[in-house]
């Protein structure tokens, strides 16, 4: 199968959300976007996308009527009491695609690069479900990204890092033989345990895009742009 998804009942809600992999195709367009989640989903209505600048900017969805949208300057979207079959989409090919959720049914997605987990683009999200549930009540699903043992860091980039999160150094910035990495699944996991959500809430996937190149699309590893995998997120 080119995709993996997961379906889970919450307080008669049904949350859905997936990834697909590298032989899904390279998802260049909306258009191929939609085409591939309509062969999943039947009925799907509407698909709601970001123009992704690497930044910690977040768009509200509060009611949508287009088939396909995208939120310019956007790199996260919060969508306050969603209907079934309108999903949330984030492309990536190394960096942290992130979905929220919690026992509302109210939706989130935040595509965390190096840049927009530096400027907290998690928190800036999670704040909007914390004005809505209490953390017990918040889920959050990371998926297929790099990870520390292909991602060095150093000069100004790591500087910026250990002085923005001091307390976390020890944590996020890995010792990798003679050089050292840096973990952004970690640095997103602690900066949601800090708000109060469970460590048992967020499932974290375990795989590196640029390892697994055969099965994800990465451009650290093939060192250009050939696509990007989808990571979505809705009610169903």
């Amino acid at each position: 199968m080119n995709y993996k998804n997961y379906t889970i009942k919450l307080n008669n809600l049904s949350i859905s959300y997936g990834f697909t992999h590298k032989q899904a195709g390279k998802f260049k367009k909306p258009d191929n976007v939609w085409s591939f989640l309509k062969s999943i989903y039947p009925g799907l209505s509407q698909i709601n996308l970001m123009d992704q600048i690497h930044s910690a900017n977040l768009s509200l969805i509060i009611s949508n009527q287009k088939q396909i949208d995208v939120y310019k300057n956007s790199d996260a979207l919060f969508y306050l009491n969603p209907k079934a079959n309108r999903f949330l989409i984030i492309k990536t090919a190394d960096c942290l695609p992130i979905v929220v959720w919690d026992a509302k049914g109210n939706l989130g997605i935040a595509h965390a690069g190096w840049r927009g987990s530096l400027d907290e683009i998690l928190p800036k999200l999670l704040d909007y479900f914390l004005a809505q549930s209490l953390p017990e009540d918040i889920y959050i699903f990371i998926g297929p990204s790099i990870g520390f043992c292909c991602y060095p860091i150093h000069g100004p980039r790591l500087q910026q890092f250990t002085r923005r999160f001091p307390n976390w150094q020890d944590q996020i910035i890995i010792p990798d033989q003679d050089r050292l990495t840096l973990d952004l699944k970690r640095l997103n996991f602690l900066q949601s345990t800090k708000l109060g959500i469970p460590s048992s809430n967020i499932n974290i996937l375990s795989s590196c895009t640029s390892c697994q190149s055969d099965k994800f699309f990465s451009y650290a590893k093939e060192k250009t742009f050939k696509g990007n995998i989808i990571t979505w997120l809705g009610l169903v």
